[in-house]
This record gives C-alpha cells, structure tokens and sequence, in this order.
C-alpha cells in the first residue's frame, strides 16, 4: 500500500505524509519538485516512523532551511506552547510552529480509519490508546457511585432489569461471580495492559536501567501509601492499620508486573502466569490449615485467611470476617490478572497483527478464559475474597472482551462520544478514587437536593442525591481534563 497527501504552507514550503507498507515517511522542504526524490537535499528532512505513531513523528523530525532551522518538537495532547503545538482531536493532521520564525506548516496524513491507528482527543496524554482509558473509566463509574444509584432506583421499582442490576452490583456472598466481583481485577487488568503501553519503548532500549528500576520502585511506594493513608494512616492503633487493601495490591501488583515486563517476553510471561495460577492452586488444595481438611474453601478453613490471622492480627476485618479480601497470599493470583493484562498489552503494542485481528485474538482468549475458569471452579471454587485460579481466569476473561469491544468501538470504528464521559474519568481514575474517600461529595450533594427538597421528592430523594454526587465528581474530572491535568503517580 502506497498513499500520500501534502499541504503547500508559507513561502513554498511543503508538509508531506507518504505511507508504504506499514511506514510513514514525512518529508518538509521548501520545493514541491523533491518530494519524489530519494535522498532529500540540504533543505529538506525526512524521518520513517510505523503508521500506527504518525500522529507523533514530528517529535523527533527536524527542518531547516539556508536562513532559518524549526525544531518540530509537538505531541499528540501536549501543553500549548510556540515549540509544543497541540494536535487537533482527528489526529489526521499537526500543526507545528517554529518558535524562532513563527513559520506555520501543517503535516497532513490519511485519516485515522486509513491508517488503522488511534485517534486521539486534544486533550489525551501522549502515546494512550483512548479505550484504555475509556475501559479504566467505565470501571471506576461504578465505584465513584454508579452502584448507589442502582441501588436507589432499586427501592422505587420491582422492575426485573433494575433488580437484577442491582444484584450485580453487589459481591457474591462467598462463592459465586457477580458484575461487581469483576470490578476490581479489572482495574487490575488494564494496570497490566497500561504499563506494556507506557514502558514498551523504555523496555526495547539497550542501556543502564537503574532510572526505570528506580521509578518502578518510587511509583509502587508512593501508591502503597496512599492505600496506607486512605484506610486511615496512623490516625489509628498501630494494630488496626491496614496495611493491605485495594491500593496496596494495586502497587504490588504494578511492581511485579513492570518487573515481569522489563525482563521476560511474551512465553516468559505466560509461563509465569500459569504457575502462579497452578501454584497457589495447589497451595489451596493441599495446604491444610489446623482443625481443618486440605482443600477446605469455607471462610474458616482455607489457606488464605488463615495466613491473613496469622500475619495480619488485630484488624476489624478479621474480627467480622475472619479474612481480608485483599490479604497476603490472595495477592498471587493477583499478580496472575495483572500479567494477563501483560500479554493484552503485548498483543495491542505488535505493529505486525491488524487491529481487527486483535480484536479477534482477544475475544478468543476471553472466551477461552471463561470456559478454563468455569471448568476449573467444578475443582477449585470461584471465589474473590480468596481470589482463587478459577476466579482469576473468569474475571480475565471478561476482561479481555470487554478491551476487545471497548478497542473495537473506539479505536477501529472510531465511536467516541458515547465514551468520553469514562474518558474523563479514566484518565484520572486514582485521583477520584482517593478523592472520594476524603471529600464528602454525599454530603455537599445534600446541600442542593435536601431538605424541603428532598421532602418534595419523596422517594426520589435518594436517587436525586446520588445522581448529584456524581455530577459534582464529574465536574471537578471534566475541569481537570479540560484543562489537561492528569494526576500520575
């Protein structure tokens, strides 16, 4: 396949895209006659780059002519500046403007559905396909207070979709699989799928490492403090702090992955992946804990909490469960949904497969892990708070096709509108989720939708208040995006 297209800017100067196979090639110059030329002239520059990052190959292209030299330095989603443009949401073009000769050119490629690549919003961090974010977003909707809402609707109406929604959003009481059950290693999976995104280039480099190990290390402790802080910090006994919970697995399991990532390719990853699914398997299985069978699942007799009331004394969670679902040795398999947004990630990340066949390879793992999960649970029961093999493949499963539809829609079919309040979202997903433990949204939602209001409303009421709580969550993400702040750790 061969394309070009090119834009004639000011004073003769030329922008020009030209795709062969999968390569983007753009030329500048200041006469059209070079553009078929092999080898640019003294006033011409010329760079390659995949056509699945044609949206960004100026960064690193460079013009210069006998009296002036532009340095193209702009990224899709960067800051406004002279020497930074920000790109126009249909990533079909770029605009670049030197900053010592405020010369503008205008770099012109096929549109994103010719291209097979991503389109990116103006307002995206650099280098993110949008349904990952999209997909991060839809998850944390629910945890910022969609459930309530559901929940709320539940009182008004016996309606079977509104009642079986609202079952779905609560967690099996012990063994079993709900939507909401799939909500956590979720986020876990695109934790994987994001860090192949944002360190792949960093992993292809040859070089001193000691950088990218330290910011590893520095992300993971800043995350697991977080977590500390969020269930309280050292406001309480030392007894009763929490040191595992949703944070801290999610720094865990980023550490281990980034690693994993770093050091082992695709068979590597899968083979690790299987034995830590097999292996803490076979701990639950054959471990027996005192007073108990081996291979007991009650919430007394298995493996993992009993290490949890070993290790982790003191706290309430055990007092009222006898378990926490985020414990020490349930974190394995935890780390196992983490690597299989690993190999998501390395499946998005090879320019070789097309995107629909990605689609194609994703909903076939997905099924696969489904029908492997649901058959190892006759063995080894699917269960969360112990987050068993069995539940580790299901939730990978559905997690792998809903990135396969979220990619399909959004990335291939370039159907966004619908999912741009969850890109609001996603693109700062860790900050709302801290942000809604510390600020009492419930609260100030009361101050516009209580009182003689909420008496007005009646059984309304409730529904009122929540649908407000997530307006003013909302808010506050849409002003941060509008204005490109994205809070990373």
């Amino acid at each position: 396949m061969r394309a070009t297209r090119a834009t004639k800017v000011q004073s003769g100067r030329y922008a020009e895209v030209s795709l062969n196979s999968n390569l983007a090639t753009i030329q500048i110059g200041t006469s059209r006659a070079n553009k078929t030329t092999s080898t640019p002239k003294s006033d011409e520059s010329t760079a390659e780059f995949p056509q699945s990052h044609v949206h960004a190959a100026v960064d690193r292209l460079e013009s210069s002519t006998a009296s002036k030299r532009a340095s193209l330095t702009g990224r899709c989603g960067t800051a406004k500046s002279a020497n930074a443009p920000v790109w126009p949401a249909e990533a079909c073009y770029a605009a670049a403007r030197c900053s010592e000769c405020q010369l503008s050119a205008k770099f012109v490629a096929l549109p994103p559905r010719d291209l097979n690549m991503p389109q990116l919003p103006s307002a995206a961090p650099q280098n993110r396909l949008l349904s990952i974010d999209a997909l991060r977003g839809f998850d944390m909707f629910w945890i910022m207070g969609a459930d309530g809402l559901v929940a709320a609707l539940r009182k008004l109406s016996d309606w079977r979709p509104v009642t079986f929604a609202a079952e779905q959003l609560e967690h099996a009481k012990w063994h079993g699989f709900t939507f909401y059950d799939l909500i956590f290693p979720l986020f876990i999976y695109v934790v994987g799928v994001s860090i192949v995104l944002s360190l792949g280039n960093r992993r292809d480099e040859t070089g001193d490492r000691r950088a990218l190990y330290g910011r590893i290390v520095r992300r993971t402790l800043v995350l697991y403090a977080l977590g500390v802080l969020f269930y309280g910090g050292l406001a309480n006994p030392w007894s009763e702090i929490r040191w595992v919970g949703v944070l801290q697995r999610i720094a865990v399991c980023y550490f281990f992955g980034a690693i994993v990532f770093l050091n082992l390719r695709l068979r590597g990853q899968a083979v690790l992946l299987a034995t830590l699914l097999i292996g803490y398997a076979a701990l639950l299985a054959f471990v027996p804990v005192p007073g108990f069978a081996a291979g007991d699942y009650t919430p007394e007799g298995n493996l993992a909490g009993h290490v949890d009331r070993l290790l982790l004394p003191g706290r309430a969670w055990f007092r009222q469960w006898g378990w926490d679902p985020e414990g020490l040795l349930s974190t394995i398999p935890a780390i196992g949904t983490c690597l299989i947004g690993l190999l998501s990630g390395e499946l998005l990340r090879n320019d070789r497969v097309s995107p629909q066949r990605k689609v194609l390879a994703l909903a076939l793992a997905g099924v696969a892990a489904l029908v492997a999960g649901q058959v190892w649970g006759i063995w080894v029961p699917i269960n969360k708070k112990m987050w068993t093999s069995s539940y580790a493949l299901v939730a990978g499963g559905y997690s792998c096709l809903l990135l396969a539809l979220f990619y399909q829609l959004i990335d291939i079919w370039q159907l966004r509108r619908w999912c741009m309040p969850f890109v609001v979202i996603g693109s700062n997903a860790i900050f709302i989720y801290i942000a809604a433990e510390i600020v009492p949204f419930d609260k100030i939602a009361l101050r516009f939708v209580g009182g003689d209001i909420a008496a007005w409303l009646g059984p309304w009421a409730g529904v009122a208040a929540i649908t407000v709580q997530l307006l003013l969550e909302f808010a506050i993400l849409w002003w941060m995006y509008s204005k490109r702040i994205f809070i990373r750790i």
